[in-house]
């Protein structure tokens, strides 16, 4: 039993995973509402998920003091100083997302000689495929997902037009490249910094693909996308 996270696998740390993580259910977010006079409630579904936590227990085994306080420091560094937050567990085909993390004190069991911690992740509810690499999307494609509403990214070259589902966005005075980033809600450089003007996106909800069918077509552009699949 393995993880990776924050590049780097806990084998690597020398670090033994006790028993296998339980991964919890993703709860929707639901408002209740009372009204006077009538029976029951109303619930109102916000098409949102609370975060889920991730609960590891770990042990390691070390020599003497100063190979612990070693152990402790690049512990610490692994988990608090984080490049990237991408949670796999036992090369699972998805990953997590991690938001924050709880770390439990380290304890000795004087029984086995060995030391223990526990370290909760706190995650996005959704996991990601991790085979996600650019494709090149041609014009009038379908896509069929057959996971969640996911958040793609586009890579555009050139001038023209992008329809997704019937959503058509112009693109123009583009001679670089964009980034059409529907996670994070912005139009990039291919230098990565934030531009304006070079689109007429209403909604960046509009470009998200759909579970199930979704139809791409284009014209006057060359087109590739980062399909970012994420189920529950």
């Amino acid at each position: 039993m393995e993880i990776q996270f924050n590049n780097l696998n806990s084998k690597d740390l020398e670090l033994e995973i006790i028993k296998k993580p339980f991964i919890p259910i993703s709860r929707k977010i639901v408002e209740t509402k009372d009204i006077n006079g009538k029976d029951g409630s109303y619930y109102i579904d916000k098409n949102t998920y609370e975060d889920i936590i991730v609960s590891i227990d770990f042990n390691f085994y070390v020599k003497d003091n100063e190979d612990l306080e070693l152990r402790v420091i690049r512990i610490q560094k692994w988990l608090n100083s984080i490049n990237d937050n991408k949670l796999i567990i036992n090369n699972s085909m998805f990953y997590y997302i991690v938001k924050n993390i709880n770390i439990s004190n380290i304890e000795y069991d004087g029984i086995y000689e060995i030391n223990k911690f526990t370290v909760e992740f706190v995650c996005e509810a959704y996991k990601y495929l991790r085979s996600n690499n650019k494709q090149t999307i041609q014009n009038n494609t379908i896509i069929n997902n057959m996971y969640s509403l996911s958040k793609p990214v586009y890579y555009i070259a050139g001038n023209g037009s992008l329809n997704v589902n019937g959503n058509i966005v112009t693109i123009s005075n583009n001679t670089d490249g964009i980034v059409i980033d529907t996670v994070i809600g912005k139009v990039l450089s291919n230098t990565n910094t934030v531009i304006t003007g070079k689109t007429n996106i209403n909604s960046m909800q509009d470009l998200y693909l759909k579970s199930g069918t979704n139809k791409i077509i284009h014209s006057g552009i060359q087109l590739q996308i980062k399909k970012n699949y994420r189920t529950i």
